[in-house]
């Protein structure tokens, strides 16, 4: 039940819960989006135009230039922009351990400052 064995072979980078997965689905980071059937099913979400941008708070899209952002639900917007980015998806039909809210995300690359492969979402050591 310990969803990081499907981590990057070379980076290890991850995303682990709603928030994280979102912000690198918009930096474009996501090699495979890890999605547990249903987790989301009551979950909204907000999409501009463009595939990557996304949010759960439609302010946040106005913040990033989208006039009028669209709500639909979270899940599919998740897999729009998985999509947008030729991720893959790894569907999970069972919770599994350490995935907050049933989403998280095996990064091909990770640009954020406080990225350590070694480092779990609280930013200490694994």
């Amino acid at each position: 039940n310990d969803w990081s064995i499907y981590w990057h072979p070379t980076t290890g980078a991850k995303a682990i819960g709603v928030g994280e997965t979102i912000e690198a689905l918009r930096r474009g980071e996501v090699e495979t989006l890890i999605l547990l059937d249903g987790a989301l099913d009551d979950r909204q979400g907000f999409a501009g135009p463009a595939p990557l941008l996304l949010a759960t708070d439609p302010e946040e899209l106005r913040s990033l230039g989208v006039e009028n952002p669209e709500a639909d639900r979270l899940d599919e917007l998740l897999l729009r922009a998985a999509l947008g980015q030729d991720a893959g998806l790894l569907p999970l039909h069972a919770p599994v351990g350490a995935l907050p809210d049933g989403v998280g995300a095996v990064l091909r690359f990770s640009t954020r400052p406080d990225a350590r492969p070694d480092a779990g979402p609280d930013g200490e050591d694994l």
